[in-house]
């Protein structure tokens, strides 16, 4: 249980840029007195220090986060709210044309066959399949 959970925060602090520290990485029951997980047992200290001595290159490359990705939007496009996929609520409509700094690549729901989606600084998607990389 210790190395699934310290390999899921490893990737989740690698895509999100959060430091493993036990200032960043929490219970949830810290964040809500009514939640009880992950539960008094488990030692939360060992996961974050067996978190970071898992080294990014275990990560495989289509899981770590890209930095700076620069795209044009092909056509009008979609910014999804909070996931990848086209039933979450639209942020706003991208005009044809416009330039972005996307900060990671992920796989989402697929539109067309393609799985791809860019994630902006703000945590929202934009589906890979209306833009061209720069």
């Amino acid at each position: 249980m210790y190395e699934a959970s310290a390999w899921l925060i490893r990737k989740q602090a690698e895509r999100y840029s959060i430091p493993l520290d036990r200032n960043h990485v929490i219970c949830h029951r810290e964040i809500r007195g009514t939640k009880t997980c992950p539960g008094s047992k488990v030692d939360l200290d060992k996961l974050i220090r067996l978190a970071g001595a898992i080294d990014k290159r275990d990560i495989p490359s289509d899981e770590r986060p890209a930095a700076n990705i620069t795209v044009t939007t092909i056509k009008n496009a979609n910014l999804q709210a909070r996931q990848p996929s086209t039933s979450a609520a639209i942020v706003r409509t991208i005009a044809r044309g416009t330039t972005l700094k996307m900060v990671t690549a992920t796989d989402g729901e697929a539109v067309q066959g393609n799985p791809k989606w860019y994630q902006d600084r703000d945590g929202n998607f934009l589906w890979a399949g209306v833009t061209k990389q720069l």
